[in-house]
């Protein structure tokens, strides 16, 4: 038996379906890399008593044979920073797992394609989701910004997750990055969100044009995301003020 477990934003998100499923395990791991996680392994493996091995993305990408063979004669668990299902690589774990025949148990948690809520914007009035990736030599994608672009035409809201690798991507970088990137210059005057820990009790909202964010991003805290707004219903403006204070 395999066990995807989505163990949420932080620590006190878990489930007792979660905590259930690593004490039942023989083997525990925990993937490090789609998001950063606002918790502590070794509380989890004082918790469940279980030792708790971490896995990085050539590990998962890589490695999966190793882990569904493990699953085949054992119970494993594999824990997963917010959902388990809201990274492709996970669902590859699922596909590659059923044709082993062997049985998968999802359990779900809180992730950033729920608690982005938090900012007032109606969850259904976003678009397509799009990944920020931090720009290295010989390498320096803007296909991303084109989705933006197609956002804002449609009226739709952009939840703009940031490059987690090598380590988190700050709010001050992910907003020059914009910005340098916005060649249609259609964000320059407009209220952009940025947001550090939400669903947390660490949670950092505000709402603002980029050069005032820039001069506060300090302020903000990693995990983040930049939350481009479409159009407003006239509840999301009202929701927005709390915001822009």
């Amino acid at each position: 038996m395999l066990y995807l477990v989505g163990i949420g934003m932080e620590e006190k998100d878990l489930s007792l379906k979660a905590i259930e499923a690593m004490v039942n395990s023989q083997k525990v791991y925990i993937e490090s890399y789609t998001s950063k996680w606002l918790g502590f392994k070794e509380d989890l493996e004082k918790l469940t008593r279980k030792k708790i091995e971490t896995l990085d993305r050539k590990d998962m990408e890589e490695g999966v044979r190793k882990i569904l063979k493990e699953a085949k004669e054992r119970s494993v668990t594999i824990l997963v920073p917010g959902d388990p299902l809201t990274a492709t690589t996970h669902i590859e774990v699922i596909l590659s797992a059923k044709k082993d025949d062997l049985p998968v148990k999802i359990i779900h948690a809180p992730s950033i394609f729920s608690v982005v809520a938090e900012t007032g914007l109606q969850i259904y009035k976003f678009g397509e989701t799009v990944s920020l990736p931090r720009p290295r030599e010989n390498y320096k994608p803007v296909s991303w910004m084109d989705k933006i672009y197609k956002n804002l035409e449609h009226g739709l809201h952009t939840l703009v997750l940031l490059d987690v690798e090598p380590q988190p991507m700050t709010i001050k970088e992910a907003i020059k990055i914009i910005k340098e990137s916005d060649e249609k210059k259609l964000l320059n005057d407009k209220k952009i969100i940025a947001c550090s820990c939400l669903g947390t009790e660490k949670r950092l909202i505000r709402c603002d044009v980029i050069e005032n964010l820039i001069k506060c991003s300090g302020d903000f805290d990693t995990p983040a995301c930049i939350v481009i707004p479409g159009n407003l219903h006239f509840k999301e403006e009202e929701a927005l003020k709390m915001w822009s204070e």
